[in-house]
């Protein structure tokens, strides 16, 4: 489109504005009302000559992430001694967040070289005793498990898939924080 082609369908929006307010506003100077039509030109005034709004980008979600040192134990490696009703508490209470201030879900499990992801459940907070699961009761002094909290502000679901990066589903568009204990097994589970 040239200058002459733009200038002419300019002119086409800004004539029957200025018109009518020529005849409206009699008493005011050609150029304030020229001022004032090419000002309610630049509003809209005129559907054919609008200029579209900017386009608007959705914001990428961003995961919760938590923090290690408020979690309980803060310390990543622990000394598990098993005796009669042993139990050990993990707690993520006040050391979640999500910076959109979404709701969060969250999944317990543990898994150790010789046992598949296995659930837990908790909230917050979780408790467990390795006494009450059979293969860690059994397993021998010294050996190792790890218990993993996993957080998301999408819906996570348990699929349990040993060979997958995580042993859940993700909601399309979130993502994924956790935390990892591991635990070292020392004394006997009583018989």
């Amino acid at each position: 489109m040239n200058d002459f082609t733009r200038s002419k369908a300019l002119m086409r929006c800004v004539s029957p504005i200025w018109s009518f307010m020529a005849r409206r506003f009699h008493t005011l100077s050609f150029r304030t009302v020229r001022i004032v039509a090419v000002f309610s030109l630049c509003l809209g005034a005129c559907p054919s000559c609008m200029v579209p709004p900017p386009e608007v980008q959705e914001e990428e979600n961003l995961p919760p992430w938590v923090d290690w040192t408020v979690t309980f134990p803060a310390s990543d490696d622990l000394i598990f001694e098993r005796f009669v009703d042993s139990r050990q508490e993990f707690r993520i209470e006040d050391a979640v967040f999500d910076p959109e201030g979404d709701s969060i879900d969250i999944v317990w499990y543990w898994e150790s070289d010789n046992d598949p992801p296995t659930p837990i459940f908790g909230d917050q907070t979780m408790e467990m005793s390795p006494c009450d699961i059979r293969s860690l009761a059994n397993s021998a002094k010294g050996s190792a498990f790890s218990v993993k909290v996993l957080v998301s502000d999408g819906a996570l679901t348990w699929t349990g898939d040993p060979d997958a990066p995580l042993p859940v589903r993700v909601e399309e568009g979130h993502q994924v924080s956790k935390r990892i204990w591991l635990v070292t097994l020392l004394g006997e589970c009583p018989q």
